[in-house]
C-alpha cells in the first residue's frame, strides 16, 4: 500500500511538473512573442490612455474622451492585427477604455457648455489648468512614448519632488526602468510605491509580473495576492495567480482562481473560456491521479 502511494505521488509530481513547464512556456512566449510590431502598437495605445487620465484629472472631459477614443481605436487595431499577442492584457485595456468613455458620457449628459461673452465670468471648470505635478507626468509620458526613458524618469522625479506619495509617478518610473532592462531598479521603485501606499493594486501587479519574469514564483504569488487584496475583482490578477499556484502545485487554489477569472472575464469571452479550460484540465489531472 505504501509503495503504491509513493508511486502515485511520483506520478502526480511528474504530471504537475510537466504541465507546469508547459504553462510557464505559454506565459513566457506570450510576453516575448512579436516584440516589435504589437509591442509598439500597445505602447502607443497606452500613451493615449494615460493622456486621457491626465485630461480627466485636469477636468478636461472633452480631451479625455478624445484620448480614450484614440486608445480604444489603437487597441482594436492591435487586436485585429495580432490577435494572439497578450490577449488578456489587450482585452483588459479595451474594457478599461470603454468603461472610462461610458462613465464620461454618464457624468457629462448631452448638453453644451455656454461660452461666456466678454465681461461674463468664466466657470471655474473652464479656467482650471493642469497642476504642476500633472504637467510633469504628462511630459514624462510623452518622453516615455518616444523611448527617451531617462528624460521621462527625470520628469517623474520632478513630480515626486512635489508629492513624494504620487503613486503613478512611481509606477511609470518603474515601467521606464523595465523598458531599459533595469528590472532591479524597477523593483526598488515599485517597493517604494507600495511602502507609501500598501493597497496600490497596480504596483503590486507590476511587481508580481517582474518577479515572474525573474522566475521568483513565491514572491510573484505574494504580490498578486497584494493586488487582489486591493482589487478583488481584477481578472488578470486572478488569472496570473492561478498559473502561479499551479506551478507550486496548489491545485485547488489554482482551480479557484481560474474559475474566478472566468467569471470576471465573462465565460463566453476567449479569456473566460481559456480560464474554464485550464480549470477543467486541472480537475481532470487531479481525478486521474486520484487526488481529492
Amino acid at each position: 500500500m505504501e509503495k503504491e502511494e509513493r508511486q502515485m505521488g511520483k506520478r502526480l509530481q511528474t504530471a504537475i511538473s510537466i504541465a507546469g513547464i508547459v504553462l510557464f512556456a505559454i506565459y513566457t512566449c506570450s510576453r516575448v512573442a512579436a516584440e516589435d510590431g504589437p509591442k509598439e502598437m500597445y505602447k502607443a495605445s497606452y500613451k493615449s490612455l494615460l493622456e486621457g487620465e491626465m485630461a480627466q484629472a485636469a477636468q478636461d472631459s472633452e480631451k479625455a474622451a478624445v484620448k480614450w477614443d484614440e486608445a480604444l481605436e489603437k487597441l482594436r487595431e492591435l487586436q485585429k492585427a495580432h490577435p494572439d499577442w497578450n490577449r488578456l492584457l489587450v482585452e483588459s485595456k479595451i474594457r478599461e477604455c470603454e468603461a472610462a468613455l461610458r462613465k464620461e458620457k454618464g457624468d457629462q449628459p448631452s448638453k453644451t457648455v455656454k461660452i461666456p461673452e466678454s465681461g461674463e465670468k468664466k466657470p471655474a471648470a473652464l479656467e482650471k489648468k493642469p497642476s504642476e505635478i500633472e504637467q510633469h507626468l504628462a511630459a514624462g509620458n510623452e518622453l516615455a512614448g518616444a523611448k527617451k526613458y531617462e528624460e521621462a524618469i527625470a520628469e517623474y522625479e520632478k513630480a515626486l519632488s512635489i508629492d513624494p506619495n504620487c503613486g503613478i509617478a512611481y509606477v511609470n518610473t518603474a515601467a521606464c526602468y523595465e523598458s531599459m532592462d533595469k528590472d532591479d531598479d524597477a523593483v526598488r521603485v515599485l517597493k517604494k510605491a507600495i511602502q507609501n501606499e500598501p493597497d496600490y493594486a497596480r504596483a503590486h501587479f507590476n511587481l508580481g509580473r517582474i518577479y515572474l519574469k525573474k522566475d521568483m514564483i513565491d514572491m510573484a504569488v505574494s504580490e498578486y495576492r497584494g493586488a487582489l487584496k486591493a482589487n478583488p475583482d481584477d481578472p488578470e490578477a486572478h488569472w496570473e495567480i492561478a498559473g502561479m499556484y499551479f506551478m507550486i502545485k496548489k491545485l485547488d487554489d489554482s482551480i479557484k482562481h481560474y474559475d474566478r477569472a472566468a467569471e470576471l472575464f465573462g465565460e463566453t469571452t476567449p479569456e473566460g473560456l481559456e480560464a474554464i479550460r485550464n480549470s477543467e484540465k486541472i480537475k481532470l489531472l487531479k481525478k486521474e491521479m486520484g487526488v481529492k
